[in-house]
């Protein structure tokens, strides 16, 4: 339920709160540590012989002091630690690299620390100029055997913070001081590191936890995975952070000869119809295939019961196989899911799943998703990374759901396509859980929480159509569903219907994103997006209607821009409206919209050979609303 999925808390938690010592030098009671501009600054002391640390931007506190340690066998690796000794740097470095989702490339610059505090802990903390990530090392592993009980890692939220934790991860803070936080992992796959979770007990503001409790001494395991914590002024310099993707090494060449763009990976829009099984499951298929095809969609995605199909005397891969070979013919890959558990056999060396892929393979198909039911388990992040290994070996993507959150493996494994959703995630319903998913979930990777519904899930979840359709832009997946059929697009978006135009060109991959103004966690989203020289944005209201200003200085000056707007009607819940005209950096357009309403905007310039010869030249100069 969506209780369970994200909770918002109002309070404000103190954690082991001390009084700082100063100095600095190796070995010294606290030891700072700053980044390359010199604005974070990792404060390490230690108080009651607790290994722990503090957070600073530019000598405000971010995070109070927490402690630090790996919980093996029962022993707290940060207990009865020795003061801190660093025990080299890097120097300011600075990375860049290609990016699929928010924007085309990433870049950071941060300087690289290893630290021990005693013969027990030690650590590597890489100091940004927006966050921190630390990790675990262990140079001596445990013996054989040896159990991780947890960490006593903490996150010492300051008073006065609000914070929201969604399940599995991440956790984001507004702190009093007007900056913002968010707390996630990055790295775990390949580690067999069970993922972190928040556990919120007895005055403790967040500590980290492990999804499925204790679980085995990974074998041969040198370091656990990252811990992540952001910190900006602004939304916009958070949701753009690129520190988890920064962590991880890049695509191995075998697989990826020209890493992202390799040809076979193929991020793009996908059909969708969860009802798959019987006969008539597979005639549906068939018209949403077509439908992927006349909107100029990649890919076409088919859910649970395809392997019930039986016609004649053709079992469900021959149909599987007569399904591609119409999809290919419309430049269409098709996708399958599977569960997990019928294909996860750790024992037998993965056989089965490695069975199931080649088949998948064998028929043509483009990808799987594969579901889980436990996803943040030692096992279930086994069975994940045998499955990159053998999909990227076949040359087949993959998707992975109730795997829990992202955190980077879409630079290391691009033909993971979108991230884990928590189990059931898909189809949350309250409008605040929309408008907090990009500032927390997204801002941790992209997700398999991207799917539009037009219209049946306007009526079963309350959203309007525009906030539906809104969420291609707002939400971050290089592949997202549109789960209809061809009867309700012909409703909602009739060929040659502004709607119909908007539908078709929303990409999945953005070259830029800005948050725009007025945006606030919970209750409104607000982002602008472009691909080449086309802007998009996408609003996502609460639950309170709405009235404001979409103002367009994000276009460059002095250019024409055709603008396609859908939004809500405010008499009907399942339409909405459209208007064409041109428009320039200088306009602004009026919007009103429904609780759990929204709109969006499509900006493409007059002179660009992407737009239709008769688009936006018969509107008016400026918006009117009939």
């Amino acid at each position: 339920m969506f209780p369970r999925f994200i909770r918002i808390f109002f309070s404000a938690f103190f954690l082991f709160a001390g009084t700082q010592t100063h100095g600095g030098a190796s070995g010294a009671p606290e030891v700072r540590l700053p980044g390359p501009d010199a604005s974070f600054c990792v404060i390490l002391s230690v108080k009651n012989n607790a290994a722990g640390y503090a957070l600073t931007h530019q000598g405000i506190p971010l995070l109070e002091w927490a402690p630090l340690g790996v919980v093996i066998n029962g022993n707290d690796t940060g207990a009865n630690a020795a003061p801190f000794a660093v025990r080299g740097d890097s120097g300011p470095q600075e990375v860049r690299f290609p990016v699929s989702g928010k924007h085309a490339e990433g870049k950071v610059a941060f300087i690289e620390y290893r630290v021990d505090a005693g013969a027990r802990l030690s650590l590597r903390f890489r100091v940004f100029n927006d966050g921190v990530a630390f990790r675990y090392e262990f140079f001596h592993a445990p013996d054989a055997g040896a159990r991780v009980d947890g960490e006593s890692t903490g996150f010492g939220i300051p008073p006065g913070a609000r914070l929201q934790a969604l399940e599995g991860g991440p956790l984001t803070a507004r702190l009093a001081s007007g900056y913002f936080l968010l707390i996630q992992e990055a790295g775990c796959f390949g580690l067999g590191w069970a993922q972190l979770q928040f556990d919120f007990n007895a005055g403790v503001a967040a500590r980290a936890a492990y999804a499925g409790g204790a679980f085995a001494f990974p074998v041969g395991a040198a370091h656990s995975p990252w811990r992540v914590i952001l910190g900006t002024r602004n939304l916009g310099a958070l949701v753009n952070s690129d520190i988890a993707d920064s962590l991880v090494p890049p695509p191995d060449p075998v697989f990826f000869p020209s890493g992202a763009a390799t040809a076979w990976v193929r991020p793009g829009r996908a059909t969708l119809s969860r009802e798959a099984g019987g006969t008539s499951g597979f005639e549906g298929q068939i018209a949403l295939v077509n439908l992927a095809g006349e909107l100029g969609y990649e890919h076409h995605f088919i859910g649970m019961g395809w392997e019930q199909w039986r016609r004649g005397g053709e079992d469900n891969w021959a149909l599987l196989s007569g399904i591609v070979k119409a999809a290919t013919k419309k430049n269409v890959g098709v996708w399958v899911e599977k569960r997990a558990s019928e294909i996860n056999n750790y024992s037998g060396g993965w056989a089965q799943l490695h069975a199931f892929l080649t088949r998948v393979k064998a028929v043509g198909a483009a990808g799987v998703r594969l579901s889980l039911d436990d996803g943040g388990t030692q096992e279930a992040l086994l069975f994940c990374d045998a499955a990159r290994h053998s999909a990227a070996a076949l040359r087949l993507m993959l998707i992975f759901h109730g795997t829990g959150i992202s955190g980077g493996e879409g630079r290391a494994w691009p033909h993971v396509l979108t991230g884990g959703s928590p189990p059931g995630s898909t189809r949350r319903t309250a409008a605040v859980h929309d408008c907090t998913l990009p500032f927390s979930l997204f801002v941790a990777g992209p997700s398999g929480f991207s799917s539009i519904l037009l219209p049946e899930g306007v009526r079963s979840t309350g959203f309007s159509w525009a906030h539906q359709l809104a969420r291609a832009i707002v939400f971050t997946s290089p592949l997202r569903y549109l789960e209809t059929t061809p009867e309700a697009i012909r409703a909602a978006a009739p060929a040659g219907s502004p709607q119909r135009e908007i539908l078709k060109s929303i990409p999945a991959v953005w070259d830029e994103t800005i948050v725009l103004p007025g945006a606030e966690p919970g209750a409104f989203a607000i982002f602008a997006r472009r691909k080449g020289k086309t802007w998009y944005a996408g609003i996502l209201n609460g639950a309170q209607s709405r009235k404001g200003t979409l103002k367009l200085g994000f276009l460059t000056p002095g250019i024409n821009y055709a603008a396609i707007l859908l939004y809500d009607d405010m008499k009907e819940p399942h339409a909405w409206n459209s208007v064409e005209s041109i428009l320039t950096a200088a306009d602004s357009v009026p919007l009103e919209m429904r609780g759990a309403g929204g709109a969006l905007i499509r900006l493409t310039p007059l002179d660009s050979p992407d737009l239709p010869r008769d688009t936006g030249r018969k509107g008016q100069l400026r918006l009117e609303f009939p």
